[in-house]
C-alpha cells in the first residue's frame, strides 16, 4: 500500500493525517472561520460544500475561495443517503468538482453509489495534481464482510479508498480493523476506514495501527457521529 499524500502532508507509520471538517454556509462564515482552520494542528481541511447555501454562486467562488486555504484541502459534497445533506450531487459532480480540479485542490471524494460520475472524475484529476478519493458508507451492516467492501472499491481507479461503518456492536468495529490490516497488504490504493458512533470512536484513534491512513477530527462541529474533538485526537497519538 503506497504511503497517503495530500498535498504537502503526508501520512507516517506514527500516526495518520489528521482532517478537520469545515461546514460554512457562506463566504462571510468562511471568512470568519478560515483563520481558526488554518491555525489548526491538523494537516488537511475537509470542506464540506453540501452546507454551502447558494452552489451556483458557488461556482463563481470556488477558485478564488480555495486559494485561500492555507492547508491541502478535500472538497466533499456529501449526499444525504451517505451522511450528509446533499441533493444536487449531479450538478456538483459536473460542474463544481472539474472547477475544483481546475483550481488544484488536494482531493475531491466521490460517493462510490454514483459510478456514472467516478470514472469522469478519475480521468479528469489524472491530468492534474489532485486526487479522487472513493467513498462508502454503511449505516447498516449486513455482514461483516468489510475486506469484500475495501476490494471493491480498490478495483476501481481512484487513488484513495474510503469505508465507513455505522456499527452495531464493537465486534463490528474490531471486524473493520482487522479488514483494513488484511486489505491494506494486498492494494496499492492508500486506505481510510472509520467506524462511527461512541462504540466507534476507538477506530478513530488507532485505526492507523491497522492500515487507515487519514482520520477526521472536529474543530468547531461534528460532521460524522462519534467524532472527536482535534486536541483530544491529537493528544491520543503523543
Amino acid at each position: 500500500m503506497e504511503r497517503l499524500k495530500l498535498g504537502s502532508a503526508e501520512a507516517s507509520p506514527d500516526r495518520p493525517l489528521i482532517a478537520v471538517p469545515l461546514m460554512a454556509t457562506d463566504e462571510a462564515h468562511l471568512q470568519a472561520q478560515l483563520p481558526q482552520f488554518n491555525a489548526a494542528q491538523a494537516d488537511v481541511v475537509e470542506w464540506r460544500i453540501d452546507y454551502w447555501d447558494d452552489l451556483h454562486q458557488l461556482k463563481h467562488q470556488l477558485q478564488t475561495l480555495l486559494q485561500r486555504f492555507e492547508k491541502p484541502v478535500i472538497l466533499t459534497y456529501r449526499s444525504q443517503a451517505e451522511g450528509g445533506i446533499g441533493t444536487q450531487v449531479a450538478w456538483v459532480y459536473q460542474t463544481l468538482y472539474p472547477l475544483a480540479i481546475q483550481s488544484g485542490v488536494a482531493a475531491l471524494d466521490v460517493e462510490a453509489r454514483f459510478d456514472d460520475y467516478a470514472p469522469k472524475l478519475i480521468a479528469l484529476v489524472q491530468k492534474r495534481d489532485t486526487q479522487v478519493i472513493l467513498s462508502k458508507h454503511l449505516w447498516r451492516i449486513t455482514d461483516k464482510d468489510f475486506a469484500t467492501e475495501l476490494v471493491t472499491l480498490a478495483q476501481s481507479e481512484a487513488d484513495i479508498l474510503k469505508l465507513a461503518i455505522q456499527p452495531r456492536q464493537a465486534e463490528d468495529v474490531v471486524a473493520l480493523l482487522t479488514a483494513t490490516q488484511s486489505v491494506s497488504q494486498t492494494v496499492t490504493q492508500p486506505l481510510i476506514t472509520m467506524a462511527m458512533g461512541q462504540i466507534g470512536q476507538m477506530s478513530r484513534r488507532v485505526g492507523y495501527r491497522y492500515g487507515s491512513q487519514l482520520t477526521f477530527a472536529s474543530l468547531t462541529d461534528e460532521s460524522a457521529p462519534g467524532q472527536l474533538a482535534l486536541d483530544d485526537l491529537w493528544a491520543s497519538f503523543h
